[in-house]
């Protein structure tokens, strides 16, 4: 008996769900077309030996094929018809840089709500930016100005888009900043 690799087993749980999906898109498609079951499986029997493998199988929704096709041309950059770890790496590592983009350019927006006018914040900028983001206020300055010189970075007194971004990673709750009270009464 074989051993199920974990990509094989991984590919027929997608396929159990998926299948119900597409199968409702196929009857469609099969209507609309009129591709009849000899046509169907002539075009899916790619090597024609009038037998249908696993790989041909996939072929029989046109639409899931060519998504599977185009999922797989995202990975394989360099188009030589396998997908490399690296490739793979390379491919999550985009994921994560445009991510962090977004973040970026998110925080770029609430920069100008806080700044003055150099795309960056400064301390007294930044304990604003703290202040309005989770409504407390500090009472320890000296945490704040370690907190500020841990994540400026290149040491321009300033935090910029990506500093603040690292902040907001590390800092999943504002009480992470000791000294950190609320500034108003909760009712």
């Amino acid at each position: 008996m074989a051993v199920a690799t974990s990509a094989s087993v991984t590919v027929v749980i997608l396929l159990a769900v998926i299948s119900p999906i597409f199968s409702y898109y196929y009857q469609y498609d099969r209507y609309w077309y009129q591709e009849t079951p000899d046509e169907e499986f002539a075009r899916c029997d790619t090597n024609n030996d009038s037998m249908l493998s696993f790989l041909e199988f996939l072929n029989r929704d046109e639409s899931y094929g060519q998504q599977l096709k185009d999922a797989f041309e995202q990975y394989d950059t360099n188009n030589d018809g396998v997908i490399k770890k690296a490739e793979i790496e390379a491919y999550y590592q985009k994921l994560v840089d445009e991510e962090m983009e977004q973040q970026v350019t998110g925080l770029n927006s609430t920069i100008s709500n806080y700044d003055v006018g150099d795309y960056k914040l400064q301390q007294p900028e930044f304990v604003k930016y703290l202040e309005g983001k989770y409504y407390k206020k500090c009472a320890n300055d000296t945490i704040l100005t370690q907190v500020f010189k841990k994540y400026d970075t290149n040491k321009d007194k300033a935090l910029d888009a990506s500093e603040l971004c690292d902040l907001d990673e590390d800092m999943t709750y504002p009480n992470e900043i000791a000294g950190l009270e609320t500034s108003y009464s909760w009712g």
